[in-house]
This record gives C-alpha cells, sequence and structure tokens, in this order.
C-alpha cells in the first residue's frame, strides 16, 4: 500500500485521499472515505451532514496530484492549482461515504499538468472537474 504522505505537501486534517487504487499515465483511481465525525461536513438539515463540494474537488485534485507524484511525473517540486474548468457538482454527498475518485491526465510539462476527472459515490457521479497545476518552485 502507497503511503500518501510521502507523495502529497497536504496532512491532515488537509489530506484529503486515503489511498491510490489503481496508478497509470492515462488514469489514477483513488478513494476516500469520509467518516461521521469529518470535519469539514456541513449540516444543511437537522441530522443530514454533508461534505462541501470544494473538498470533493480538492480530494480529486489531490488524487491526481499524488497518482503523477508517485510515477515521478512531478519531480521534488510545490504545485500550485491554478484554474478549474468544467467543474459540475451532480450529486450531494451525504456522511458517511466512500468516495472513489478517477483522474485522467491531459498533459505533463515541467511546469504544467492538466487533468480531468470524476468522483463517484455507489458507481454514480457526483462530481466531475477539469484543472491545471503550475509548478511554484523547485523544492
Amino acid at each position: 500500500m502507497i503511503d500518501i504522505k510521502t507523495l502529497l505537501p497536504q496532512r491532515e486534517p488537509f489530506l484529503f485521499v486515503d489511498t491510490l487504487l489503481s496508478v497509470e499515465y492515462s488514469q489514477i483511481i483513488g478513494m476516500k472515505k469520509y467518516e461521521q465525525d469529518f470535519s469539514f461536513c456541513q449540516q444543511i438539515t437537522p441530522g443530514k451532514q454533508v461534505i462541501p463540494g470544494v473538498i470533493l474537488l480538492e480530494s480529486l485534485v489531490q488524487c491526481g496530484g499524488a497518482g503523477l507524484s508517485w510515477l515521478g511525473m512531478t519531480g521534488r517540486g510545490l504545485w500550485g492549482l491554478a484554474l478549474l474548468e468544467k467543474v459540475r457538482w451532480r450529486e450531494v454527498v451525504e456522511l458517511p461515504a466512500t468516495v472513489i475518485m478517477n483522474v485522467n491526465t491531459l498533459k505533463v510539462t515541467n511546469k504544467i499538468l492538466r487533468q480531468s476527472g470524476t468522483s463517484f459515490l455507489d458507481d454514480k457521479p457526483v462530481l466531475t472537474a477539469t484543472w491545471c497545476c503550475f509548478k511554484i518552485s523547485d523544492g
């Protein structure tokens, strides 16, 4: 099993990927379990706690970054999210939940990376997005 902390600079409580299930350049699959005590949830009605869409989006981006890091494609540099495109929230995700993330790598250079992905809950898409990251420093 891959230790995500060796692949990303994020740490708890801002680390939103538990494990990578499959890693290839063209497709990265990861998972995050959001437990009932997840501290960033929103209560929209009494007893109904949901995961904010921005957390689901960050989780998807982290999954893609972790996969490229595992493949050795990001170097030791620090990358920053620079552009979000085509973001579509399709479903509300209530706690507890296990979200599977499927990320496709579209482009990687030494200064820029572009990916797109979909998050799933019970095989149902809950979020799709395309994003771009730029290298901030060489580490």
